[in-house]
C-alpha cells in the first residue's frame, strides 16, 4: 500500500522538540544515521510527519529525499498519525481472495478516509497490512488489539456516523455467526518489517 504524507496539522511540543534535537545531536556525523533517527523520531511522535523528516535531514546534513526514501520504503515507518481506534484490514492472499478488498472499500467510504490516513478528529485511522497469520479466519481485520474474522462487507456501509463506542460493535456485526473474535496476543506478530512492496528497486541507502 502506497504511503502518503498526512494532511492533518502537525502539533509539536517543546518536550518532543527537545527529545528530537537530542536524538539528532547524538547521531550527527555517524554513518547510517537516518534509520535510527527515524526509529527514535517515530517513538517520540508516533509517526513521521514531513516537518520531522525535514528536521532530521537538516540536522544530519543529508538530503530530504534520502530521509523520505527510507521512511516510505520500510513498512515499520508511518507517515500518518494513528487514531484512537486504529483499523487494519489484512490483504494477504487468503483474505484477499475472500473479499478483503471489498471490506476495505466499504471502510474507506464509511470513514471518508483512504488507507494510511486518519480522520480529522483523530478518532479513526485505517491501513492495509500483510498477512497476520489468521488465514483460517479470512477475511480478517484488527481494531486496536482485537482481531475480527470471517467478515462480510455489507454492514460497514450501514454505519455512517461511527463513534469510539460503536466501532467494535460494528465489527462484530460484520462477522458471520460461525466466527469469533481472537485476542491479538494469540496470533503471530504482524509482518511489519518487510519492505513496502510499492517501492521499486532495492532498499535505499541508510
Amino acid at each position: 500500500m502506497k504511503k502518503s504524507i498526512s494532511n492533518l496539522p502537525f502539533h509539536d511540543t517543546p518536550e518532543q522538540a527537545q527529545k528530537l534535537d537530542a536524538v539528532i545531536a547524538g547521531l550527527k556525523g555517524q554513518a547510517g544515521a537516518v534509520m535510527p533517527a527515524l526509529h527514535q523520531a517515530q517513538d517520540i511522535y508516533g509517526y513521521l510527519p514531513l516537518e520531522v523528516q525535514k528536521k532530521i535531514a537538516d540536522g544530519l546534513d543529508v538530503p530530504l529525499e534520502e530521509v523520505y526514501d527510507v521512511s516510505t520504503f520500510y513498512s515499520q515507518f508511518s507517515l500518518t498519525p494513528k487514531g484512537r481506534n486504529h483499523i487494519s484490514v489484512c490483504l494477504g492472499t487468503a483474505c484477499y481472495v475472500k473479499g478483503a478488498d471489498k471490506i476495505l472499500d466499504k471502510l474507506t467510504s464509511t470513514l471518508g478516509i483512504q488507507p494510511e490516513e486518519c480522520t480529522e478528529d483523530g478518532a479513526f485511522s485505517l491501513t492495509a497490512c500483510r498477512c497476520i497469520g489468521a488465514c483460517g479466519l479470512a477475511p480478517v481485520m484488527t481494531i486496536n488489539e482485537d482481531v475480527y474474522g470471517r467478515l462480510v462487507p455489507e454492514d460497514a456501509a450501514a454505519k455512517r456516523n461511527w463513534t469510539s463506542t460503536s466501532v467494535c460493535s460494528l465489527a462484530r456485526t460484520m462477522q458471520k455467526r460461525s466466527s469469533r473474535k481472537l485476542p491479538k496476543r494469540h496470533l503471530p506478530r504482524m509482518l511489519q518489517n518487510k519492505p513496502n512492496t510499492g517501492h521499486k528497486g532495492g532498499a535505499p541507502a541508510v
